[in-house]
């Protein structure tokens, strides 16, 4: 009893931080938590967590050129060319609301300024005012190629082990951030007493406060998909009975465009109603395809008899099959390791060994250049994958964490026969940078909270 009453206050003092306004968690700094969610060269959503009542309004600039009202609270309709939807999503257990604006119209390489104003409650304070800069995607060239950063596992509690990392990361300039995972901790041993959506709520309002990727001038687009801990059950699966609503305040705290959900592609409508509940994602830079695939909500948990279930399942592979008949060269990502075996951790390989063996003969049969990505494990690496292992010379990439609990002992303790580059015990991102569109060559760094270079690979095109 007593366990249980100290754990039920450990949430009531979250939630009282949660209601408390945007300088929560001993926090030190001004404005609102904002993520620029997937992107094309023309549209956008933009995500913004604002304290619950009071009276907002948000406004969107080209250049110079004078401001344009987007949303203003009380008004239901909006004057401005760029505004295609609003969608409000009320946290009432946390005292919050999630806003999302879908822009369209934007031009690419001109920037953008958004401007959010909150008039005060009380009369005797003034208003708040937050400006944000943004931009489209960009067309990669030769001398400026596609770069983006991938990362996952972003565990609060351990964010001052790798001060300013968003920064380090934001000031490489990538045209995108991948998110594979594990981007926010909902099950705390400290919560396991506490109502699963008012835990997972406010894990997720925490995240946002506490973050400084939501807290940049300059927004950079956003790519989400989730693993067990963001999903919300420990190594969880298609059996979790909360997945609906937690894919709901998944996309709605990492929204996507409606042409980015991987399962639009399905021209079946029961496949079409799996992209209300799937994260999975597809999207296009440039020459490159990515697609981004959903390791939960199709998932049999782990055990002897889930070695011949499904890891992503029948209908997540046919969109691949299909998403890898388009021309381009191809990134394929999911938050766990695709090849795993040499560990006890989950793995597609491992886990899944049948729908396994059918994902790789699916490349094959592609004849696509493809280049693997995971996240999950805690630690940073690259490894070689051979003709035989999947019809090529590859390469995975494993980018973990930016900032959670970290092993010292990994690679020795499960050595991995593939790995070229890596490093364990260490706060992480990866930048990856295409030299050839044409030729897919890459050059490849893990860089630490400084920038510092961990680790580095070049493949230099032929």
């Amino acid at each position: 009893m007593r366990r249980q009453l100290r754990e039920t206050l450990v949430i009531f003092y979250l939630l009282v931080m949660c209601s408390s306004g945007l300088a929560a968690y001993g926090e030190d700094r001004e404005g609102f938590s904002i993520l620029q969610g997937t992107t094309t060269s023309t549209e956008t959503v933009l995500s913004i967590l604002l304290p619950q009542g009071g009276k907002n309004k948000i406004l969107l600039s080209e250049g110079t050129n004078p401001p344009q009202l987007l949303f203003e609270t009380g008004k239901s309709t909006s004057t401005s060319a760029y505004l295609l939807e609003t969608q409000t999503l009320p946290l009432n257990r946390t005292g919050f609301e999630i806003l999302n604006l879908y822009i369209h119209g934007l031009k690419r390489q001109k920037k953008y300024t958004l401007k959010v104003q909150r008039e005060s409650i009380k009369k005797s304070k003034n208003s708040l005012i937050d400006i944000r800069e943004f931009q489209t995607l960009r067309e990669p060239t030769s001398k400026k190629p596609l770069r983006f950063v991938v990362g996952s596992c972003i565990h609060t509690k351990y964010r001052g082990r790798a001060p300013k990392i968003w920064n380090s990361i934001t000031s490489q300039n990538p045209d995108a951030i991948l998110l594979l995972g594990d981007n926010v901790y909902v099950n705390l041993p400290s919560l396991r007493f506490v109502n699963f959506k008012k835990k997972f709520e406010s894990r997720y309002v925490h995240t946002r406060l506490s973050t400084d990727l939501y807290f940049q001038k300059k927004l950079t687009p956003v790519f989400a998909i989730w693993d067990d801990n963001d999903y919300g059950e420990k190594d969880g699966g298609k059996e979790f009975k909360h997945k609906a609503y937690t894919s709901k305040m998944f996309q709605a705290f990492f929204p996507r465009l409606k042409k980015h959900r991987l399962f639009s592609m399905s021209k079946s409508k029961t496949n079409q109603n799996m992209t209300l509940e799937s994260v999975a994602l597809k999207f296009d830079i440039g020459k490159s395809k990515f697609t981004m695939l959903d390791n939960r909500s199709f998932r049999d948990v782990r055990g002897k008899s889930a070695k011949s279930g499904a890891h992503h399942g029948k209908t997540q592979l046919m969109l691949l099959k299909h998403r890898l008949q388009e021309k381009g060269n191809h990134y394929i990502a999911s938050g766990n390791e695709f090849f795993g075996a040499h560990h006890k951790f989950e793995s597609y390989e491992k886990d899944h060994p049948e729908e396994f063996k059918e994902f790789i003969q699916i490349i094959k049969n592609s004849r696509k250049k493809v280049f693997l990505m995971g996240g999950d494990r805690h630690l940073s690496s690259l490894s070689q994958l051979s003709k035989e292992d999947i019809g090529q010379e590859t390469l995975e990439l494993v980018a973990s964490p930016i900032y959670s609990r970290l092993h010292k002992k990994s690679f020795k303790k499960y050595p991995n026969p593939r790995m070229i580059e890596g490093i364990s015990n260490k706060e992480n991102f990866v930048l990856v940078e295409e030299l050839s569109q044409q030729e897919f060559g890459h050059q490849i760094q893990a860089l630490d909270h400084k920038n510092n270079v961990l680790w580095k690979y070049r493949k230099t095109p032929k």
